[in-house]
């Protein structure tokens, strides 16, 4: 006979709300969310733009998210938790939400980025590679300009899944060879890694 997943809270071991909220309520009643007078009034988008900043909403969010969890953990681990299990990572959750909103956001600090060009016959080439995740899907880019500032050239391309740093060692080479294809052969490189120009 195959084994299969049923709930616990009820007799016959099939699931119900009824079933479900008495499961549910002790965690409820522990926390303390009793619900206001709008609760049941109000619309999901209005609910939570009234109450998501409150600690009582963050709270209400996190424990229907929790829930959430355990309900998957059940049905696709087979994994009960305990009331208990839920309260205490409900508590833990909550005050990592909480202690991360009181946090004051720091100012972004600007940052001035000049060009420097580059001195006859010299061009310059600029480079740089990133990917998504390391490894990860990559990609790099370039341009090359003259003295003047003047844009020469560009290029990009992928180079599929590999480091950052690789994908930034790609974009000196193909910058490097597009100058050369190009007929300039006096040319100053630069990257944001030092670590790839130091590689070369």
């Amino acid at each position: 006979m195959e084994d299969v997943i049923v709930w616990g809270p009820s007799g016959d071991e099939i699931f119900t709300a009824t079933t479900a909220f008495k499961w549910l309520i002790a965690v409820w009643q522990f926390l303390h969310l009793d619900h206001d007078s709008n609760f049941y009034v109000a619309n999901c988008v209005d609910w939570i733009v009234n109450n998501i900043n409150s600690v009582r909403g963050i709270l209400f969010a996190v424990t229907c998210w929790t829930i959430w969890k355990s309900r998957n953990s059940l049905i696709f681990q087979n994994k009960r938790w305990t009331t208990w299990q839920i309260i205490n990572q409900v508590n833990i959750l909550s005050n990592d939400v909480i202690n991360t909103l009181q946090q004051p956001t720091q100012p972004r600090m600007g940052r001035n980025v000049s060009w420097d060009p580059p001195t006859f016959p010299f061009v310059k080439l600029n480079t740089d590679g990133s990917s998504i995740g390391n490894p990860g899907d990559s990609g790099y880019g370039g341009i090359i300009r003259d003295l003047a500032g003047n844009m020469l050239t560009a290029f990009s391309g992928e180079c599929g899944t590999t480091s950052s740093l690789k994908a930034k060692l790609l974009a000196i080479y193909y910058g490097l060879r597009t100058a050369w294809d190009n007929g300039y052969t006096h040319v100053l490189c630069e990257s944001d890694s030092t670590l790839a120009l130091h590689l070369i």
